[in-house]
């Protein structure tokens, strides 16, 4: 199992053979990928963590959220970038 730690603790299982472009996470309800979606901010992605079978197999420092995805605060008349249904799809890059 893949996992994405983020600089605050937050640990997402992800899909296997993730990259920084093409990271998803699949939440058991739409409410949990919003609140997943809303941990990648500027702070959270100081420090990551690719992890597979909780062995640590990547660390990055200072990554951005490629342009157009910004997780940002949403109203239910624009949804977010980042979530269709339950699944979140990041794209990552080192500043």
């Amino acid at each position: 199992m893949d996992k994405i730690k983020l600089f605050d603790g937050t640990a997402l299982e992800i899909e296997d053979y993730a990259s920084l472009a093409h990271i998803v996470h699949v939440a058991k309800s739409a409410a949990k990928a919003e609140t997943a979606a809303s941990k990648f901010t500027d702070e959270n992605l100081r420090h990551v963590e690719f992890l597979h079978d909780d062995v640590i197999n990547g660390i990055y420092d200072n990554l951005g959220l490629i342009a157009g995805t910004e997780a940002t605060e949403e109203t239910e008349a624009t949804p977010n970038p980042l979530v269709e249904g339950k699944t979140v799809t990041i794209a990552l890059y080192q500043k």
